[in-house]
């Protein structure tokens, strides 16, 4: 009897160690697919910068005019990005059309950073961002780029296999990444493979934890 009990601990310890190493490859295997579906690492890696063109809309729900109101529109913008991804550097040209707060005012002014810093210009000259700023802009650009998945596939003990997540009322699989402290859930389309969403979980002052997405598409 005792030899068969240790037999027995012997079996579990030996399953215990390969289930987190068949998830693990399994969450590697889902980064190599979406890779795989944007065209492979070589045509990604050989992408060195971007130039985009976009418009958005902006609006702030806690400045409703009632307790779970329609979230108040803050305005309309164009903006243009010049993106050097070799360098991680990028330049945001903004042109706001601000309706909210009284009185409405147009903007214009340019965001530039750097892995080391960040500063504003505007017609008045430039200014330093501040740290918590430069910070936030490229954790945000480190979400939207390409080389994302690149870096997940060069940094396998980085990415953690995840349960299937909820994307609207999809179910997709995911992984998480660690990236220079940053933690993204990444989700991909159980059909194309390709990254569906980016998230990330961040505190808010009013709503506690929640989830951050960068939701991708045609």
């Amino acid at each position: 009897m005792k030899y068969a009990l240790s037999i027995s601990a012997a079996l579990l310890l030996a399953m215990s160690q390969v289930q987190p190493s068949l998830a693990q490859n399994g969450a590697n295997d889902l980064v190599k697919q979406a890779i795989a579906a944007e065209g492979g690492a070589d045509a990604l890696r050989a992408l060195k910068g971007l130039a985009i063109k976009g418009e958005a809309k902006f609006w702030e729900p806690e400045q409703s005019e009632k307790a779970g109101g329609e979230p108040r529109f803050l305005g309309d913008a164009t903006f243009t990005v010049t993106w050097d991804l070799a360098k991680e550097m990028a330049r945001t040209e903004w042109d706001r059309d601000q309706k909210y707060p009284d009185p409405p005012v147009k903007l214009k002014y340019t965001e530039t950073v750097s892995p080391t810093l960040g500063y504003v210009t505007d017609d008045k000259g430039s200014r330093a961002m501040s740290g918590i700023r430069v910070a936030t802009h490229l954790r945000e650009l480190g979400r939207a780029s390409p080389w994302l998945l690149v870096k997940a596939m060069d940094a396998p003990k980085n990415v953690a296999a995840m349960g299937n997540q909820k994307l609207g009322k999809q179910s997709l699989p995911a992984v998480s990444f660690m990236d220079n402290g940053s933690k993204f859930t990444i989700l991909f389309d159980s059909k194309t493979h390709l990254p569906a969403a980016i998230r990330t979980r961040d505190d808010d002052n009013i709503h506690g934890d929640s989830d951050y997405d960068l939701v991708l598409g045609d």
